[in-house]
């Protein structure tokens, strides 16, 4: 029994020292603050303001030896997408690791960890801070009477959108045997009639595809198509003949 809960208290400390601290949030700052002004958007050119939304300010340092931060701040987007946080860093903070923002809205992606580009180290600075959030929406690509007759032929399919420099959740493409997967797609050692691939997509917002193939040996002209995706679509499909 002895052991049992020795071994109980130590991994109740562990569990501990892995968790964040979120037990002073929303400090007012009066002097050698850092404030981040950002904003929030979606869409096309990521110009629809993400209004009313809860998020969190917190900071972390990751890899051996890490920490796992604390919570700094919650606030709410504006009735324009905008939010500000103000607040006295931890010296910690300034030696290293990142600030980050943890969004919540059941419209969106789910997104959180979003990091800037830069590190913050000095007192009394402002920064600013906006983000691309990205509405869900699924798309198909459907390609057709693939029968390559010699070695060397391919189809390569690479559908994109714009990010507006924002960090893009984890997406695939898949069939629905799993049989092929990616979000690039790139078959030269099989044929078919017709394979359907389906994936994430963004919505409210315009998606490129590029093909590029070789047919019977000879590399054919790049072909390209644009789609606008409706957010929450489900049937926005390209289709691409071989």
């Amino acid at each position: 029994m002895r052991f049992n809960l020795l071994f109980f208290l130590v991994g109740l400390i562990v569990l501990v020292s892995c968790s964040r601290d979120e037990s002073a949030v929303n400090i007012p700052c009066y002097e050698g603050c850092i404030t981040f002004i950002g904003s929030m958007n979606t869409g096309q050119n990521s110009t629809t303001p993400v209004t009313n939304t809860p998020i969190e300010l917190a900071w972390e340092r990751k890899g051996y030896n890490g920490d796992p931060g604390r919570l700094i701040a919650t606030t709410t987007t504006d009735e324009e997408g905008r939010f500000v946080f103000s607040f006295s860093p931890d010296s910690a903070e300034l030696e290293g690791g990142y600030y980050y923002i943890d969004f919540f809205n059941g419209e969106f992606y789910p997104t959180t960890n979003i990091y800037p580009s830069y590190e913050v180290t000095t007192l009394d600075s402002t920064y600013v801070w906006d983000f691309h959030i990205f509405r869900p929406a699924k798309l198909t690509i459907r390609i057709n009477d693939y029968n390559p007759s010699m070695q060397g032929d391919y189809i390569y399919v690479s559908p994109r959108f714009e990010n507006y420099n924002s960090d893009w959740p984890e997406i695939s493409f898949s069939d629905e045997t799993n049989t092929f997967n990616g979000l690039y797609i790139n078959r030269s050692d099989t044929s078919f009639t017709e394979l359907v691939m389906k994936g994430n997509t963004a919505g409210n917002q315009f998606v490129y595809l590029e093909v590029s193939s070789v047919k019977d040996g000879v590399r054919q002209p790049k072909y390209y198509d644009t789609l606008y995706v409706e957010a929450g679509s489900t049937d926005a499909m390209f289709e691409v003949d071989y």
